[in-house]
């Protein structure tokens, strides 16, 4: 029996689940995925006040080195979100001379990845391979995703988070896996 401070094998664990018969057809999965999320991406590319706004502050980082501490504002007076978000758009920026497409696509990049945490989170909750399947499957088509992936913004990462978190949950509390 483990007591609370031996460390867990988790990421034996996650290679096993993922590296597996099922693997290729997640990468097949994620391939349709990213051509769904980038079709006539160059057109569909919104950039407005906001996304100016965050462009220039992630231009002031890296021409005036004025790293941030508080990231962009939200809708509540006096609360900020934090710079995570200017720090993963900052490399997609620098080396594009600051292309807006080129962030997008990073975006939708991040995005795709969903698909294996998503079959990782449902595999440990379900115990079905198939289940987790279907998951990343749904996740490739859905149409959330493909839309709002694209979309410059820093709610952008909070899907992919958001399955970390819950895939660390569950490998934590069920450890079925």
């Amino acid at each position: 029996m483990e007591d609370c401070f031996s460390k867990p094998d988790y990421p034996k664990k996650i290679f096993r689940i993922l590296f597996n018969k099922y693997f290729f057809l997640l990468l097949f999965f994620a391939a349709v995925g990213l051509i769904i999320r980038t079709i006539h991406l160059w057109n569909n590319v919104f950039f407005g006040y906001d996304q100016a706004r965050d462009l220039q502050r992630i231009y002031d980082i890296v021409t005036l080195h004025k790293l941030k501490l508080v990231g962009p504002e939200t809708d509540i007076p006096g609360v900020f979100s934090g710079p995570f978000y200017y720090y993963l758009l900052l490399p997609l920026y620098y080396f594009s001379h600051f292309n807006p497409n080129v962030a997008s696509i990073g975006l939708v990049l991040l995005n795709i990845t969903g698909i294996f945490f998503i079959y990782i989170t449902t595999i440990s909750i379900f115990q079905s391979k198939k289940a987790g399947l279907i998951a990343g499957l749904l996740w490739s088509f859905s149409y959330m995703q493909a839309n709002f992936a694209k979309y410059i913004s820093n709610v952008s990462p909070i899907p992919i988070t958001c399955l970390i978190f819950f895939m660390g949950l569950s490998l934590f509390f069920l450890e079925l896996v």
